[in-house]
């Protein structure tokens, strides 16, 4: 395991898991004793062909009610960012959970070409439950997560996004889903950000990072602008953290604070639209420069609210080795 201790304010999030240690640590702060480079968008997620990553995998489900609301203009907008960070101290989740618990890989191996024709590297991702249930998922397959949660959340895309990939509607009830945070697919690193492609159109599908990787930096990114106009990726760079090595050691990090806003959705009935509803997500990855991605939570299918909702699940995965140095 990478490191299984927390900031007490994490443990008061996320009683029932166990995560790599992160520090709050300034910008100047870490130093030697860091013992990692200054990150950067070159070195802070390494992709040469062969490099692989294992996570432990945590999905939990739990029982959770989503309010309506009588007008599209009474909905209470997606909480900002300032509010996310602050839920992460002290978010419960919903009454009788369940968990399902396994292993989460990333593999770089070769190049992949998406169904709208993008050709990328092929950063095979794969997850295996313990209890039997699994998948392994290469190429773009964790597009297909991604729009399997968009499937749920807007139902009025539903037939658009069957349309473009019709395995989706076949996916078994139940199946382990991979994380949408981090994930694989055909993936693609510039000199200015780094993100994926999917199957629907040959625009960048996901957006992980920018090159400004300063605590404070912000992004939005469009997703999915062939089906929908209103859903959107927002990040937002924390700033530096600390992780602790398999040895102890402390590693600088960059920690990243992620929001999905699948955009509002009218309840239709036989007379006309009768409620409305707005889900999001929301997730933070910590990065290592050198290593890559350590650590990923993300809280799902959040509707919004006069306060922030539960949910209705959340996925964990925890670096527990890598084909890289982790010493």
């Amino acid at each position: 395991m990478f490191a299984r201790h927390r900031l007490s304010h994490v443990l008061l999030l996320f009683p029932l898991m166990a995560v790599t240690l992160t520090l709050a640590c300034g910008d100047n702060e870490c130093g030697y004793a860091c013992r990692r480079a200054e990150p950067t968008i070159e070195n802070i997620w390494p992709n040469d062909d062969g490099a692989s990553w294992t996570y432990e995998y945590t999905w939990r489900t739990w029982d959770a009610e989503a309010r309506t609301y009588p007008e599209r203009d009474s909905l209470p907008p997606v909480p900002s960012m300032d509010e996310i960070e602050k839920v992460f101290k002290h978010h419960a989740i919903g009454p009788n959970p369940s968990e399902v618990q396994g292993t989460y890989g990333l593999e770089f191996d070769s190049l992949t070409t998406t169904d709208s024709g993008v050709t990328a590297q092929n950063l095979v991702e794969s997850v295996v439950a313990t209890d039997g249930r699994g998948r392994l998922v290469a190429g773009t397959g964790s597009r297909s997560t991604f729009l399997k949660r968009l499937r749920q959340a807007r139902p009025d895309l539903e037939a658009r996004i069957d349309a473009c990939c019709p395995d989706l509607a076949a996916a078994q009830p139940g199946e382990p889903p991979a994380p949408i945070m981090i994930h694989g697919g055909a993936w693609e690193k510039t000199g200015q950000w780094i993100g994926t492609y999917g199957d629907i159109d040959t625009l960048l599908a996901w957006k992980f990072l920018e090159a400004d990787l300063r605590g404070a930096h912000e992004f939005t990114h469009q997703l999915i602008p062939s089906l929908a106009s209103d859903v959107f990726l927002h990040c937002r760079v924390l700033g530096r953290t600390v992780v602790r090595s398999p040895g102890g050691e402390p590693w600088g990090a960059i920690e990243c604070l992620y929001i999905v806003d699948y955009g509002p959705y009218e309840i239709s009935g036989p007379a006309g639209p009768i409620r409305w509803q707005q889900f999001y997500d929301y997730g933070k990855v910590v990065y290592v420069p050198e290593l890559g991605p350590v650590l990923s939570y993300e809280r799902s299918l959040v509707a919004t609210g006069e306060t922030i909702g539960i949910g209705a699940g959340d996925i964990e995965v925890d670096l527990t080795g890598s084909s890289l140095d982790t010493d």
